[in-house]
């Protein structure tokens, strides 16, 4: 086989671009009931799982429902701040026999606040705080938790990085949801990121129950305003993978590195300090001495320790980004260049694989408290397929 040339690699590169684009102007976003494979039923520490339909389409995101009642007794609770999203314990998403996500389901609010498009502080906080459909209660009774909550595929609306085929039958694109384990817990023992709601000495969760349903929604090789238009099927070939780890906090004054061990182009890694000092948030920021993103042990891509600028400068930049803060203690290293006005060009996706040690570096200057001081990391990276 011929070797093709330089010139030949880049007409081929923006053929594939324009088809891209072409796809996503001409085609339509349709919903689809996804396949609910072992019942629908909200259980404490149980697996719900759901497949997409086999549809010539492809996928850009899944949309769950939650419909729970929510029952104390008692006093009244208090709610986490990962809740609502914390009502699942882990996210999986399989595809082509392969396991591609596996992380805590606080991700996917991160992932919907991170997305592109937010140039209105107003509008931002609105969208953020209506990511559900109704509040929370706690109440000492019977409390209506009904709401929904996205897993994203697409990497951006205005990209086609990221969504899947939904032809395949052999290996449908599959959705795993686990019901968090211990939904409420005493106070003594809450977790901030875990459990979505802490009890008092005298009070009592007396049961949660409910429903899940799913749906995929997926663009269509159709216009919707001329049916006779079919646009090329899109050259896509990678999979935003999300794989979730966790580095203990030992001590205070110290930083802890966190590696990224995937050898691929990053597009975030969001992590949470969580140091369970109140059960209303991860952390105490204010004593959140540093962050670095070492690409190796000599590079340092990003310094916000004291030498650099400082850990408010992280905020400030977050800010920037998105035009809200972030829940306390949550930090994201966000390379996709459609998160910032600043860098409409491209991505500037640091390729873990070319460095040897890549990192980032967390320093906790507080005093720790509890068993399970943590710092949670969720790394966002493009794999290639064959699709």
């Amino acid at each position: 086989m011929a070797t093709m040339t330089a010139d030949q690699a880049a007409q081929l590169a923006q053929a594939r671009a324009a088809a891209n684009q072409n796809f996503l102007a001409n085609s339509y976003l349709a919903f689809k009931a996804m396949n609910a494979q072992n019942g629908n039923t909200y259980a404490q520490g149980s697996q719900l799982t759901f497949t997409a339909p086999i549809l010539p389409g492809w996928a850009a995101f899944m949309r769950v429902f939650y419909n729970l009642t929510v029952t104390i007794s008692g006093a009244n609770a208090a709610l986490s701040p990962a809740a609502p999203f914390n009502i699942f314990g882990n996210i999986g998403v399989d595809f082509s026999g392969q396991n591609h996500r596996n992380h805590s389901g606080y991700w996917l609010k991160v992932l919907q606040q991170t997305q592109q498009g937010f140039l209105d502080l107003a509008d931002a906080k609105t969208y953020a705080n209506n990511l559900i459909s109704t509040t929370n209660p706690v109440a000492s009774a019977a409390n209506s938790w009904i709401g929904y909550m996205d897993v994203p595929l697409q990497i951006e609306a205005t990209d086609v990085a990221g969504m899947v085929p939904m032809g395949e039958s052999a290996t449908p694109l599959t959705l795993r949801l686990t019901c968090a384990s211990a939904f409420a817990v005493v106070t003594a023992s809450a977790d901030p990121f875990t459990n979505p709601v802490s009890l008092g000495a005298a009070t009592t969760l007396t049961s949660v129950t409910g429903t899940v349903t799913a749906a995929v929604a997926y663009r269509y090789g159709q216009s919707v305003h001329n049916p006779a238009v079919q646009p090329a099927t899109p050259y896509i070939g990678s999979f935003a993978k999300i794989i979730e780890q966790v580095d203990a906090v030992a001590a205070n004054n110290a930083y802890v590195p966190s590696a990224l061990r995937q050898p691929y182009p990053h597009l975030k890694v969001m992590q949470a300090l969580v140091i369970p000092v109140a059960q209303s948030k991860f952390c105490d920021s204010t004593q959140v001495g540093g962050l670095k993103f070492d690409l190796d042990p000599s590079t340092t891509m990003m310094d916000y320790s004291p030498s650099g600028m400082g850990p408010a400068g992280k905020l400030i930049d977050q800010r920037r980004l998105y035009h809200y803060d972030l829940d306390e203690g949550v930090y994201v290293w966000d390379f996709l260049s459609g998160s910032t006005p600043d860098d409409p060009n491209g991505m500037n996706t640091p390729n873990i694989g070319a460095y040897n040690a890549a990192q980032t570096e967390t320093l906790y200057s507080g005093t720790l408290a509890g068993t399970n001081n943590r710092i949670i990391t969720a790394a966002m990276f493009l794999e290639t397929l064959p699709y």
